[in-house]
This record gives structure tokens, sequence and C-alpha cells, in this order.
């Protein structure tokens, strides 16, 4: 298949998935409220572009000949992030409005447990990774704006140091006990996001 072609029904696909994740989650949301029912149409979106990136990548294991005859061979692999974004915004987005809805219903049903306490080492070691987050966003926010560098140098260092932040909060929330699901869904939202930011300046830029 031409990749103009793949390209085409991978755009079909995914906002072709709209109408029907609309319809399906203002169904479940009758039943189970908004939250749910928004969760469950952001995972069909983010299923449909995942699968469009997935067949994209396909696209150039399977024919490095055909990716070569383009007029600019990153296309096939640009688009693979393109979907990949539109997909994994969807599922992980979607994630996290389904944990928050299960949470809830959960707090329905009766007091949640309190988490146990963490020993002081491991307490330590929140600290340490908490320090080491907020050092890393703010360091290299203000090391692109203070250092003689060109715009996407800067933003690069910008964009590294929010998804090393993301990654030693979630970290940080893991030692101290805190983790939820909700919680670890949107720092890896917020961290994918800047890190498929980061990959492509890196590889356009």
């Amino acid at each position: 298949m031409p990749f103009e072609q793949l390209v085409s029904l991978g755009l079909l696909a995914l906002f072709g998935s709209v109408p029907p994740a609309a319809l399906i989650g203002w169904l479940v949301a009758r039943r189970r409220g908004f939250e749910t029912g928004a969760g469950v149409a952001l995972e069909i979106f983010g299923a449909a572009g995942l699968g469009a990136a997935l067949a994209v990548a396909v696209f150039i294991a399977v024919s490095p000949a055909a990716v070569a005859a383009l007029d600019d061979p990153r296309q096939p692999y640009a688009m693979v992030g393109v979907f990949g974004a539109f997909g994994g915004f969807g599922v992980l987005g979607g994630g996290v409005l389904l944990a928050g809805a299960a949470r809830r219903r959960r707090e329905q049903l009766g007091p949640v447990p309190a988490a146990a306490p963490v020993g002081a080492e491991r307490a330590r070691w929140g600290r340490s990774f908490t320090i080491a987050g907020n050092l890393a966003i703010v360091g290299c926010a203000l090391a692109s704006g203070l250092l003689d560098l060109d715009a996407v140098r800067a933003t690069t260092l910008m964009f590294g140091g929010v998804v090393a932040g993301c990654a030693c909060f979630l970290v940080a929330f893991a030692c101290h006990g805190r983790l939820t699901l909700e919680l670890a869904l949107t720092l890896l939202l917020i961290g994918g996001g800047f890190a498929l930011a980061l990959a492509s300046l890196r590889y356009l830029g």
C-alpha cells in the first residue's frame, strides 16, 4: 500500500473514531456518569490513534525501499509521532478519567483505608526525589533562559527538565506510598507529552 494511502486511512480511522466514540461514551455516561463516559470515549479515540501509529511503524519496518523513495524519508517517522501523540493522549487521558471515577466509586462505598506509613529510609528517598524533580524543572528552565543557547537548544533543555521532573515525582510518590493509578497516569501524560515533543525537536531540529 502506498504511504500516502496508508496515512489517509490512518487519519480516517483516527478522526472517524470520534462519532462512535462519542456515542459509546454518551451511552456509558448515562449509566455510569460523565467522567466514566468521557474516559471510555477517549480510550476508543486513543486506540484508533495507536493503531494508526502501529500501521505506519509496520510500513517502515517492512518497506524500507518505499520509505527511502519518498521525497522526505522522515515523513513516516513523523506520522508515527503524530498518530502516537493522539493515541497516547487519548489512552492516558482516558485512563486518568477512568481511574478517578473508580476512586470516587470506592469512596462512596465507604471510607478508603489510609496508606500504611513508610519507613524512614524510604521517606528520605522520597524527599530526595521530590527535591531532584523540583531542581530539574526549575534548574533547566532557568538555564535555558540564562545560557547563550539558540531557541531549539533552550526549548530542548526546558522540555528535558520537565520530563526528568515528572520521572522524579513518580518515584517520589511511590517512595512515600502515595502513588495512585490516577496520579501515575497524570504524570505519564505530562511527562510523555514533553518527551514526545523533545524527541521531535531532536529529530527534526
